[in-house]
């Protein structure tokens, strides 16, 4: 797996949970825990303190321990990373079953199943 791959996967979960993208610094401080570089070296590239650097990976560390549901911090980052990316590819590889071919297969006639409706409202807030 590469960077490119894990960062893809971290953001497709924090904005799809949160609801909030990653920043460019956040993605610097993911940069530097996958090379395992040290907060100074992205406080110097970044013309930013390391106090800042750390208060800011500590928010980042608790936003992406909360969506994998495990304590994520700058020396496991990349190890439980891998380690979802496996779990996910393998949970994608599973078949999802059709509540047709369930149906069909407990020999329920599939004409009667009921499809599920939904309303629809259209809001017109023009003038």
């Amino acid at each position: 797996m590469t960077f490119e791959e894990a960062l893809e996967l971290i953001e497709s979960a924090l904005e799809s949970k949160m609801g909030k993208p990653l920043t460019f610094l956040d993605q610097e401080i993911l940069k530097a825990a996958w090379e395992n570089a040290n907060y100074s070296a992205v406080a110097d590239s970044l013309y930013l303190s390391v106090g800042h650097i750390k208060d800011s990976s500590s928010i980042l560390w608790q936003r992406i321990s909360d969506v994998m549901g495990k304590k994520v911090t700058k020396y496991n980052f990349r190890s439980l990373v891998e380690k979802q990316s496996t779990t996910t590819a393998i949970a994608d590889a599973k078949v999802e079953v059709e509540p047709i071919a369930i149906a069909a297969a407990q020999g329920s006639d599939i004409d009667e199943l009921e499809t599920p409706k939904g309303n629809i409202l259209i809001v017109d807030d023009l003038p």
